[in-house]
């Protein structure tokens, strides 16, 4: 007996819709195992986490080209907390990086960056008066946030 008894024969529209549909599992399963990189691993009792590769400062902010980015929320034991950064302070530039000429993906890849990893942020508070002011941060590991709906946040935009 030889393989050329057990041939298969699939039309060439089923052949189409069965590759489609492995495609499409395998894009799935891709997104779904590189999500797990950016998740929170919190041990309530001993706080352990998973180190990631995403350092973050904890602000979120509305940019908008040819004007400073404006920050809306600082969140809770972050290092833009630590440093003082208020909402409605203006971030002019990022490691000396002027921010106005820039959409918001290129600002946000600026302020993005390596856990542990220095950022200076050259702010403007203005209040009664606007006053400039340096903000000297480090980049805190995106897991060690200790909330899930500020890891949402930060992972989804919600």
């Amino acid at each position: 007996m030889t393989d050329d008894n057990f041939k298969f024969i699939i039309p060439r529209a089923k052949l189409s819709f069965i590759l489609k549909i492995a495609l499409v599992l395998s894009f799935f399963t891709f997104t779904a195992s590189k999500a797990e990189s950016y998740r929170l691993y919190a041990d309530s009792e001993t706080a352990a986490y998973e180190k990631s590769n995403r350092g973050i400062l904890g602000v979120k902010y509305l940019h908008q080209k040819n004007k400073n980015s404006v920050v809306i929320s600082v969140y809770p034991n972050t290092p833009a907390e630590r440093a003082g950064i208020q909402v409605g302070d203006q971030i002019i530039a990022v490691d000396g990086i002027n921010v106005m000429p820039y959409d918001a993906d290129h600002v946000f890849s600026l302020i993005d960056g390596l856990p542990g990893s220095p950022v200076t942020l050259s702010m403007l508070r203005c209040t009664a008066q606007c006053k400039p002011y340096q903000a000297r941060l480090v980049r805190m590991d995106m897991n060690e946030l200790n909330s899930d709906n500020i890891f949402k946040i930060y992972k989804y935009g919600l």
